[in-house]
């Protein structure tokens, strides 16, 4: 059992942040409507089967008022006047048929045809109680039967059937009103939704793609915030990090090039100290070196004074700006200048 939940949960976590918020929310509207349905389709079919027995009571009560002195003259025709003039007014009315006191049919709506004994002797009425209802499942679907009897039983019992379509009618009216509406609402809060996911899964989306190019050295991109709420408080940390991480890694990176510099001036004066072994040799070594020099580290041009015992020694090299046949050396204790014969000055990087 405990694997299981480990299993749910483990797969529950794994779904991403858009997915959960868009099935809880498709679950929260399928439990809205389903309840819907179901409350409206009840409460609706309560009412509407109050109003068919209502309705089916009034009928037939008002067909034994209007046959209590047919009966009585024994006016068999205008009685099945009546009873045709009842079904062609009502729609919904499936039957309407007369029974004298024996429980004889008198006048019926069925034409050629009479009502079977069974549907005679299935609704019964009496004489005390004003009508007698019972509902009868027939091919047609759900039928209200209703006796009323006329001049309280001594003139014989009216029988009305009224057909229950009307409120299936009215009940798929009604679902498919609900299911209609709940189409629309769901498509405007999918339009909702897909902001508020936007606002709070696009910016987490984005830390996610920004963490992976950091992991990767890419410090330079940044994430729009939102700074009012938690998710731009943790957009506007993210950035100041990534801010941080980029100048550090500037200061990384210049830190190597000065390392890397001084290795090379380490490595020329290595070379120089491992080969001196005369003064001679030591100028030509030094102007080596200066040549190197400017070589070595991308300067326009380079000088070297070295002070033996009796006499100032200096060696200089000039890159292609400045050819070394082409410029007066000018010492002075602030700087080192070349004039070029072309009338221009350039300084001169001293070691």
């Amino acid at each position: 059992m405990l694997k299981i939940k480990n299993r749910i949960a483990e797969y529950i976590t794994s779904i991403s942040i858009f997915v959960k918020i868009y099935g809880m929310f498709f679950a929260v509207i399928f439990l809205i409507t389903a309840l819907s349905i179901v409350v409206v389709r009840f409460s609706t079919s309560e009412t509407l089967s109050y109003q068919l027995d209502e309705r089916v009571k009034s009928i037939g009560s008002d067909v034994a008022a209007r046959s209590a002195d047919l009966m009585l003259t024994n006016n068999i025709y205008a009685m099945q006047k009546l009873v045709y003039d009842t079904v062609a007014h009502y729609k919904d009315i499936e039957y309407v048929f007369i029974l004298d006191e024996n429980g004889k049919v008198i006048v019926h709506t069925y034409g050629n045809d009479r009502p079977s004994m069974e549907l005679i002797h299935i609704n019964t009425v009496d004489s005390l109680v004003d009508n007698h209802l019972v509902m009868i499942e027939t091919e047609k679907g759900f039928i209200r039967d209703v006796a009323v009897p006329i001049v309280k039983g001594l003139g014989g019992t009216v029988r009305v059937g009224l057909r229950s379509d009307f409120l299936d009618e009215a009940l798929i009216s009604v679902t498919s009103k609900i299911i209609l509406t709940m189409v629309i609402v769901l498509a405007l809060l999918i339009f909702i939704v897909l902001f508020v996911t936007r606002v709070i899964v696009y910016p987490i989306k984005q830390l996610v793609e920004l963490t992976k190019k950091a992991s990767r050295g890419d410090f330079t991109h940044r994430i729009f915030t939102y700074p009012k709420d938690e998710i731009g408080k943790l957009t506007q940390s993210f950035n100041k990090m990534l801010s941080d991480l980029e100048k550090a890694d500037v200061e990384k990176e210049e830190y190597y090039n000065q390392i890397i510099s001084r290795n090379r001036e380490l490595k020329l004066l290595n070379s120089i100290s491992a080969n001196i072994t005369s003064v001679i040799e030591l100028r030509e070594v030094l102007l080596q070196f200066v040549t190197n020099l400017v070589n070595e580290l991308s300067l326009n041009s380079a000088v070297i004074e070295v002070k033996l015992v009796d006499s100032l020694e200096t060696f200089y090299y000039s890159g292609s700006n400045c050819p070394l046949d082409e410029f007066e050396l000018i010492t002075d204790e602030r700087q080192r200048v070349c004039t070029c014969k072309d009338g221009t000055k350039k300084h001169l990087e001293t070691l």
